[in-house]
């Protein structure tokens, strides 16, 4: 068997047979419908070419980047290892691969909506394209023929560096537990920071795919089968499990098997992503929690944590309509209401930030966050009396964070206040010293 691939792959293009044709049309449709976004017919495809020719590099790699695409982590990797274990030439580990794919290999919509895509390229400018070169070699594939254009993703949708929210719902244990067991697994298994998508504009035509046949890929995937178990209920209730016994990182994985059985549960997505979050995974969590608000339009803490994420990811335009979801189906949510007024205060918009900052008083009168933002936005309106108003009720609730007690001693020095200064440079200290102890 080994011998035969060998042979095939080392076939010219005029040697190709009618079955390595059939195998290169099912990986052009793919390409294509993974260049739409659109990720479940372009599954199906690149399985059906994987069906006919298994020993297809570039086609598992590309399979790997769809499956990351649609936050399918655990068969992604399944993929990206088989590509990997095909080329002998490719010295890369999987956690380097999947990093390559998830920042220069995918690209979002114009708005948090929109399906991701796949990018198809052989540009050696870029690793993507170094990587699917060389891929496309050790294939015998010739990616110009099967090249998709993918639109220009304008800059401002690129992605930005990442600077959890306190414990919300069900989902309140993960972040309590990653407070107190914070890790740096993920810092050493892979870098997440990340980095400038480059254009993908191109100074050539886009060249143009073979007739695509829809109809013949409107199939269910037929998946692998293994030995464990088929129920999803099961895989979820052992993450559950797992959660609570601090065993975080197994429960991802857990949670993960169950929705590559079952994808329509919308609780499972929304706790996956609070795993994420809780690793600081905010471009993955909000992948699943665009499932969870999918499959559950009616859950204020899947459109919440959503906002949230896209906060983290300062993406603060694009938190907004999230958050006034969330609003709409809880209006009495004091950090619904917050979250809120922290985008339109970075957005410049202090008359709305202001308006709602005031929501969260009115629902939680000593909220400390939200009466340091209203006391900034007093300033920069000019209401200098009401700013020291804000300042000094914040002063006296006292526990303040050391942080928040020197941006208020600046201040206080900017509003003529030296003895409210000194005293503020004098909690701050105190809180400086308790964070050393």
């Amino acid at each position: 068997m080994d011998q035969e691939r060998s042979k095939d792959s080392q076939k010219r293009p005029d040697e190709l047979t009618q079955e390595d044709n059939a195998a290169e049309r099912w990986f052009t449709i793919a390409c294509d419908k993974a260049a739409q976004g659109k990720q479940n017919e372009a599954e199906v495809a690149i399985r059906k070419s994987l069906n006919i020719r298994d020993d297809y590099p570039i086609a598992w790699a590309i399979l790997s980047a769809i499956l990351l695409a649609e936050g399918r982590e655990t068969d992604a990797e399944k993929a990206g290892k088989k590509a990997i274990s095909q080329c002998k030439g490719l010295k890369m580990t999987w956690p380097k691969m999947r990093s390559i794919i998830f920042y220069k290999g995918i690209v979002k919509g114009s708005s948090w909506k929109d399906p991701r895509k796949v990018v198809i390229e052989s540009i050696t400018s870029n690793e993507w394209g170094t990587l699917l070169s060389a891929l496309g070699k050790a294939s015998k594939q010739n990616l110009d023929d099967v090249i998709t254009v993918v639109e220009e993703t304008p800059t401002e949708e690129v992605r930005t560096p990442i600077t959890t929210p306190k414990s919300y719902g069900t989902t309140g244990k993960i972040y309590e537990m990653r407070a107190e067991t914070e890790s740096k697994e993920l810092e050493s298994y892979i870098d997440y920071t990340p980095e400038k998508q480059e254009s993908t504009s191109r100074t050539r035509e886009p060249r143009k795919i073979r007739p695509l046949v829809d109809d013949a890929i409107k199939q269910p995937v037929i998946a692998e089968k293994s030995q464990q178990p088929s129920d999803a209920s099961i895989w979820f209730t052992a993450a559950e499990s797992q959660i609570e016994q601090g065993d975080l990182k197994d429960a991802e994985v857990a949670y993960l098997k169950g929705l590559d059985i079952d994808p329509s549960r919308g609780e499972a997505w929304l706790s996956l992503s609070s795993l994420r979050m809780g690793n600081h995974q905010y471009d993955e969590a909000v992948v699943a929690l665009e499932r969870a608000v999918d499959l559950m339009p009616a859950s204020s803490a899947a459109w919440y944590q959503l906002g949230y994420c896209l906060q983290k990811l300062n993406k603060w335009k694009d938190a907004i309509q999230p958050l006034r979801n969330a609003i709409k189906i809880d209006q009495n949510n004091a950090e619904f209401w917050m979250a809120l007024g922290l985008s339109e205060f970075h957005l410049n918009q202090i008359e709305a930030s202001a308006r709602s900052l005031l929501r969260v008083l009115r629902i939680a009168p000593n909220h400390k966050d939200a009466l340091f933002h209203l006391a900034m936005c007093m300033e920069r309106q000019g209401n200098r009396q009401h700013a020291i108003s804000l300042y000094l009720k914040l002063l006296n609730l006292g526990g303040l964070t050391h942080t928040m007690l020197k941006r208020m001693e600046s201040a206080f020095t900017r509003l003529g206040r030296p003895h409210e200064a000194r005293e503020a440079r004098r909690q701050a200290e105190i809180a400086r010293q308790a964070i050393r102890h």
